[in-house]
């Protein structure tokens, strides 16, 4: 897989709209992981990864979970949705907003 990795990107629990990938092992800052690129379905662009098999200990915590960069993550004006901002974003710099992918 060529597919390089780069910039913020948020952990997540759930993600939808995407299809997998087949798993490989890949070793991350954090160490060696079996993941699994994840790929918009719509326009199947690899929008981050899944981890399947976190091999050091400290690092189970990601196992089932999902990675988005954040430069795939487009936002949009809401005041549908009453949501925090992200852990690490200024709060002074945050509106309300719906998280969505964008083509």
């Amino acid at each position: 897989n060529n597919t390089i990795h780069t910039g913020r990107a948020y952990l997540f629990d759930q993600c939808v709209n995407v299809r997998t990938g087949p798993p490989e092992n890949r070793p991350l800052i954090t160490g060696l992981h079996s993941v699994s690129d994840i790929f918009c379905k719509r326009c199947d662009h690899c929008v981050g990864w899944t981890y399947i098999k976190a091999y050091e200990p400290s690092q189970k915590y990601k196992e089932g979970k999902f990675i988005i960069e954040k430069i795939n993550l487009h936002l949009e004006e809401s005041d549908y949705y009453d949501i925090a901002h992200p852990a690490g974003e200024r709060g002074d710099k945050w509106r309300l907003r719906s998280m969505s992918w964008g083509s």
